[in-house]
């Protein structure tokens, strides 16, 4: 059944424009009253030491591998890397009380660099996930514009 609706949805995808089922498929969806989100913005100087974190793991190999030190880095002029938490708002005001931090985070990548969709359309998916491992979730905001790192 899903493979069935899956196959569908790329015959009517490919009738428009990327941009249209871009602005199809980005719709905003509210955040239950039950789900805790902050906002956040990542800090440039957290990106670029994140950068070279990642480039001390490849290694010289490992950059030439990926095509080279930049490219993924790259981002619009003025642009910024935003994020969410996600998580249970009864979580969040147990740990509230005790002043504990959370034990468990997951990272939350979404395969298709949300070509397709957004953050708002995964947040049910990723509030499942936080509900289920008692644990805050982080997951970026993108656009067609705005490189991932």
């Amino acid at each position: 059944m899903s493979l069935r609706l899956i196959r569908r949805f790329l015959l009517y995808a490919s009738n428009y424009t990327v941009e249209e089922v871009q602005a199809f498929t980005s719709r905003w969806v509210p955040i239950p009253r039950w789900v805790k989100v902050e906002e956040v913005t990542i800090p440039p100087q957290q990106i670029s030491e994140s950068a070279e974190a990642i480039q001390h793991q490849f290694g010289e190999r490992g950059i030439e591998k990926v095509g080279g030190r930049t490219w993924w880095q790259w981002r619009e002029e003025g642009s910024q890397l935003k994020a969410e938490w996600i998580e249970m708002r009864r979580h969040y005001n147990e740990r509230s009380k005790t002043g504990e931090d959370c034990k468990r985070v997951m990272l939350y990548v979404h395969g298709g660099a949300y070509f397709f969709g957004s953050v708002d359309e995964h947040r049910y998916q990723m509030q499942r996930h936080a509900r289920k491992l008692q644990a805050r979730v982080f997951a970026r905001y993108a656009n067609a514009l705005a490189s991932a790192l």
